[in-house]
């Protein structure tokens, strides 16, 4: 998600700002198979996402997380 822009991550996002949902989910192949990813927006401000990145790896015996904001104007502070 962090390769989007402020304006492709308020779209992803839509139903989860609406609280239509907690978050978005995605399956990506990777190496060793399916990863699984979950994407929470953490503040939410005219000016700029904050977002919530999980990954699970296919083995399961990891998960990582990181929080980026995206600023209107383009600036990504990770």
């Amino acid at each position: 998600m962090d390769g989007k822009s402020y304006g492709d991550l308020r779209v992803a996002l839509s139903d989860v700002i609406a609280q239509k949902s907690c978050c978005v989910h995605y399956d990506r192949e990777g190496p060793g198979g399916t990863y699984q990813v979950e994407v929470q927006p953490l503040d939410n401000r005219p000016d700029y996402l904050h977002v919530l990145v999980s990954v699970s790896e296919p083995s399961g015996w990891r998960s990582l997380s990181d929080s980026f904001i995206r600023y209107a104007d383009g600036r990504l502070d990770a």
